[in-house]
């Protein structure tokens, strides 16, 4: 932790306690949403009193927390002030990662089911089996979709929301049961349905209003992470934490050539994804495929650190961001199909961000993801709650660091 006025509930050892969500795996039983609260609070406790401290503050930095559709209400229960931070990744270059993440961690299957589900599948053929999946299941939810609700309406009268903005609705917050099912569907998937962050973002908002939750971007990590560090812990009201001038805070852990914190890598240090996949991408790959995804390696670095493979996707990359997964039109080779796929799934869903920037709601996305998931196929968002529609075409194919 480089504040040393914040701290984890969990302890310097366990950062993510995944208390109330369980590991966010459809394998679960069941949420831990009504798990029991006084070992928590006593949790809280003990950090203070690690750091022997008052002037401290402990937050809970489980990434599953997010997708659990209850852990919002229960996390208000607990502490009604408590103040939300997301960290949002391009939702393709995230459903890569967790993919990759699954595909090297299978010796972990005994708390990781999900590494064995997806043992016999490629990228590729994983993308169109899971969305034929979420189709079916979307398509049953919204058959039990109703019109507004009388909590939902009642809500709305209360004004808990920025001017301009809809009434955020969430699980116990207004959602009908259709949008209950269909913000299922997504929970359930960790590989692609944990992208649709509109639906968990709203949830949130839904027990903690707009105001108490900040939401920032790898790109603002990768791109300014001194100022991205300090509007957190202003956000957070926590002092500022006097950094080592040689600290560029530019380490990612947990990466595609080493999942383990134990390892951090720079970002010139990285393969492209691409590279990293092999024969997981299920089929070759275009020159072109990994400016698609890739929204940490850097190019410009790519060169110098040698490797034909490496040099050619640097070359097919120019003209690309660096910063962030490029605009441009996904390729034609099988794995730049099953992006085109995934891009047209998460469109709607990404437009809802864009509008809720226009609204001064959430800070501006990086300008290429407005670029990647502008109005394609015609979608768009209906600000109907979670499960904006899904596509039906091209289907055929919360920590400093950085997941790599």
């Amino acid at each position: 932790m480089k504040n040393p006025y914040l701290t984890s509930v969990g302890g310097p050892d366990q950062k993510d306690t995944h208390y109330f969500s369980g590991t966010g795996s459809k394998w679960d039983d069941q949420p831990l949403c009504d798990n029991e609260i006084e070992p928590y609070l006593r949790l809280t406790a003990a950090a203070r009193r690690r750091r022997n401290s008052t002037n401290l503050q402990v937050g809970d930095f489980s990434p599953t927390h997010f997708h659990c559709l209850c852990c919002a209400a229960s996390l208000r229960m607990a502490n009604p002030s408590m103040k939300v931070v997301v960290l949002l990744r391009d939702p393709v270059a995230r459903a890569l990662s967790k993919f990759l993440e699954l595909k090297q961690q299978r010796h972990l299957s005994s708390f990781y089911m999900d590494a064995l589900e997806i043992y016999s599948y490629t990228f590729v053929s994983y993308v169109e089996a899971e969305l034929a999946v979420m189709r079916r299941c979307s398509d049953t939810a919204r058959r039990f979709r109703s019109s507004a609700s009388p909590r939902s309406r009642l809500l709305a009268a209360a004004g808990r929301r920025p001017r301009g903005a809809a009434m955020p609705r969430g699980w116990g917050a207004g959602w009908d049961m259709g949008q209950w099912m269909e913000a299922q569907c997504y929970a359930r998937s960790s590989i692609l349905g944990w992208s649709m962050y509109d639906v968990f973002l709203e949830n949130y908002a839904a027990q903690f209003g707009w105001r108490q939750m900040k939401v920032v971007y790898t790109h603002d990590l990768l791109t300014a992470p001194n100022d991205t560090l300090h509007a957190v812990e202003d956000f957070l009201g926590a002092p500022r934490a006097r950094l080592h001038p040689n600290d560029k805070l530019d380490d990612l852990v947990n990466t595609r050539d080493c999942y383990s914190e134990a390892c951090s890598r720079k970002r010139r240090q990285l393969r492209p994804y691409t590279e990293a996949l092999g024969a997981r991408a299920g089929g070759a790959t275009a020159l072109g495929d990994n400016a698609l995804v890739d929204d940490l390696w850097d190019p410009a670095a790519a060169v110098a650190a040698g490797g034909a493979a490496t040099a050619s996707a640097a070359a097919a990359s120019t003209g690309s961001s660096s910063s962030g997964a490029s605009g441009g039109a996904a390729g034609t080779s099988p794995f730049g199909q099953a992006v085109a796929a995934l891009r047209q799934l998460y469109a709607p869903h990404m437009q809802q961000l864009f509008t809720w920037a226009d609204q001064g709601v959430i800070p501006q996305p990086p300008q290429a993801w407005r670029a990647a998931y502008a109005d394609i196929g015609g979608s768009s968002t209906n600000g109907n709650g979670p499960g904006r529609r899904l596509q039906e075409g091209g289907g055929g194919g919360s920590s400093s660091k950085l997941r790599g």
